[in-house]
């Protein structure tokens, strides 16, 4: 059984198309242009009426910390690092869904937000959260670049939330130029410099925007039965 690849095809292209003045191998600074995206989320796997039920299992699981049925729907080989960590053990024992102050139920209660792609072939489906990750622009380094997960999102002119806004997007694909420094500081800094398609720079709040390199979350179907797949991120 195997599923969308959740290695990120497109996040090392750095394609410089017509309508994009930042140079390509790096990330835009304040005062430079690119075209704007934007990635409004859709949830294309609740369409499907078999994933439907799944998925209301799953969330009831998820309020309720289920961690015995989160192991029913765990296939053998769940991918968890692109290092070869794969496996339900090795999910448990990363993850540690039965511990109080397990990451793992709030991380699939936002990705399970975020709407999805589905993709079917041959009577099997592949259903992979957060819809961006798939739908993400080749033109733009998903290493250097965050997707507003909101809409009418303030950007502020300084990190204060009593500073000036100085635009609103909704589900933008913005290009931040220092994600590793913000994620250096993520205990500390709430805020997220960005960089606008129009050349202006501001922050937003570290809680509306995500990285397409982070984490993303796959099910598959093969006959009547889904089975979570990955959980991982990074390239």
């Amino acid at each position: 059984m195997r599923h969308h690849d959740p290695r990120p095809t497109n996040l090392t292209a750095w394609l410089l198309l017509a309508a994009v003045t930042f140079v390509p191998g790096r990330a835009a600074n304040a005062g430079e242009t690119y075209r704007r995206v934007q990635l409004v989320p859709r949830d294309e796997a609740a369409a499907d009426p078999s994933f439907a039920a799944f998925r209301a299992k799953l969330d009831a699981a998820i309020a309720a910390k289920d961690a015995d049925f989160l192991r029913s729907i765990l296939a053998p080989d769940v991918l968890l690092t692109f290092g070869g960590e794969s496996g339900p053990n090795a999910f448990f024992e990363r993850w540690r869904p039965a511990a109080d102050d397990s990451e793992l139920w709030s991380l699939l209660t936002e990705l399970l937000r975020l709407g999805s792609t589905l993709s079917t072939d041959a009577g099997a489906a592949d259903a992979t959260y957060p819809f961006y990750f798939e739908s993400f622009p080749d033109d733009f380094d998903g290493f250097t670049s965050g997707v507003i997960t909101g809409s009418n999102v303030n950007v502020r002119e300084h990190p204060d939330a009593a500073s000036a806004v100085i635009a609103r997007l909704s589900h933008d694909v913005v290009v931040v130029p220092d994600w590793g420094e913000a994620a250096a500081n993520r205990p500390a800094s709430p805020w997220v410099r960005v960089a606008l398609h129009d050349g202006s720079a501001g922050y937003v709040s570290r809680k509306l925007i995500r990285s397409p390199a982070g984490y993303r979350l796959g099910f598959h179907r093969a006959g009547d039965r889904w089975m979570l797949t990955f959980l991982i991120a990074g390239d």
